[in-house]
């Protein structure tokens, strides 16, 4: 197996984990503030990119079905450029490094940075769909110590990965900090078996970090009132920089024609480490059968 050794994540984790205790404010207690997260809608120029990457690297209806193999590879100029440009909150995140392990579909873009859950370690696996058919992923990821331990893994399972939309996973490597090194020990990915539904949330971030936690109050639907099936919305605190400093979830219900899905995630952590949040990122994949 090919260790994916990353110099770019390893130097963001000693940024993120050994800067963050350094920079202290004590007794902040962020004002409420209001969000409209148009997580999901693709706009047309982006759809055209989309689109014309799709017929000029790969044909997605013959070339959907691929094994996974352990030889990753950097994004080409094409990949990354389309990549960039994704109307998600994707770019939101500071990724410490971002590669294809696909050889027929350098379009499936892995992901990676560390991050920081419940005061433990971490790393954030990311999986986005550039292509303009929905997909079908599934894969298993091992987070590795800087002497090639394995310190904890994580599956990610997407049976309708949308076009231009992220899947995320948390792989807690507890209190031991990962060096960035992910070996996947599976992956593939066919077509779909549903429709992707686009989403967007109403969401507002209040709560004072010397409780150990913020508070993430959403209201999640579908973009043009779609009834759709459950999905983990994953919510990423974020500092000024992007860098990943809170990650909570929560399960979505199934929410019916024109429905909206009320909720709170409660993100917990340090009070030093969250009085630095300066953003949020959402992430989910909710579809329909029919």
């Amino acid at each position: 197996m090919k260790k994916l050794s990353v110099l770019a994540i390893a130097l963001a984790a000693t940024c993120m984990f050994s800067g963050c205790g350094k920079e202290t404010k004590q007794n902040v207690q962020p004002a409420e503030e209001t969000y409209k997260n148009t997580e999901s809608e693709t706009s047309e120029e982006c759809a055209a990119a989309q689109e014309e990457f799709s017929e000029e690297v790969v044909d997605t209806e013959e070339s959907i079905d691929d094994e996974w193999t352990d030889e990753a590879s950097e994004l080409d100029e094409e990949v990354a450029s389309v990549l960039a440009n994704v109307d998600t909150d994707y770019n939101s995140v500071y990724w410490g490094t971002s590669y294809s392990i696909f050889e027929d579909l350098p379009g499936v873009v892995v992901s990676i940075t560390p991050c920081i859950q419940n005061d433990q370690y971490g790393l954030l696996v990311a999986i986005t769909n550039l292509y303009s058919d929905d997909i079908w992923f599934n894969g298993s990821a091992v987070a590795l110590d800087e002497d090639g331990n394995q310190i904890g893994e994580t599956y990610i399972y997407e049976p309708n990965l949308g076009s231009g939309n992220t899947a995320v996973e948390v792989i807690d490597c507890g209190q031991t900090m990962p060096d960035g090194r992910v070996q996947w020990t599976e992956g593939q990915t066919m077509e779909a078996s549903g429709t992707y539904v686009p989403w967007e949330t109403d969401y507002s971030v209040s709560g004072n970090p010397e409780d150990g936690y913020l508070s993430v109050d959403y209201s999640f639907y579908a973009s043009d009132g779609t009834p759709c099936t459950g999905s983990t919305l994953t919510v990423c605190l974020l500092d000024e920089d992007g860098l990943v400093i809170g990650v909570g979830t929560e399960f979505i219900e199934k929410i019916g024609e024109n429905e909206k899905y009320d909720g709170t995630v409660k993100v917990y952590g340090d009070k030093d480490i969250l009085s630095l949040t300066k953003g949020v990122a959402m992430f989910a994949n909710p579809y329909t059968m029919e």
